[in-house]
Parts: structure tokens; sequence; C-alpha cells
């Protein structure tokens, strides 16, 4: 995958086509979360993820992506998400998390 926002959102679409199992880590200190579901829907601007127990929803608007390499998934995209990015301004200033498909 390239560092674009269109190679990312098309692996968002394969993924979701092949339901791929994807692990989505976030550290918002003090919390760290790893959740691992695969991937129900993706319109575009709302990537959506699903494991037992739990619904992930990422709105997109205003997001980034590149690939993170130092991992050891097949691929990991990290996304960043700034507030003054967005459409509708937001306060809550930047948030990452990586999504990493599991095979």
């Amino acid at each position: 995958m390239d560092s674009s926002d269109d190679a990312a959102r098309d692996l968002f679409k394969n993924w979701k086509k092949e339901r791929t199992k994807v692990r989505v880590l976030m550290t918002e200190s003090p919390l760290n979360i790893i959740l691992e579901g695969i991937v129900k829907d993706f319109d575009g601007s709302f990537l959506t993820i699903e494991g037992l127990g739990f619904t992930f929803v990422a709105d997109l608007d205003g997001a980034s992506f590149r690939e993170e390499r130092s991992l050891s998934f097949p691929v990991c995209v990290d996304v960043t998400i700034k507030a003054e990015a967005r459409l509708i301004r937001e306060r809550f200033g930047e948030r990452r998390f990586l999504i990493c498909e599991l095979k």
C-alpha cells in the first residue's frame, strides 16, 4: 500500500468485501485499547468494525493515512484525524489509531 488516501480507502473496501479480520490499536493515555473484528462496512466516510461484543465506528472526515511498516502485520494503516482538517471543526485535537490486517 502506498501512502495515498485512495490506497487506504481501496484497502478498506477490499477488507469489507473479503470480511478480513483486523486489529485496531489505540493509545489514549492512560488507556491502551486493542480490538479485533471484521470490517463490517465502509462507505468512504465511515469505517465500521465489529467484533465479539463491540462495534467500532470511525468517522474518517479529516483523516490522513500512511502505511506503518514497523509492526509484524501483513498490512497496517496509521490513521490520523485532525480536528482542524474536518469539515465541521471540533475541539478534540488529533486522534490516531492503527488498523492492522490479521492473517
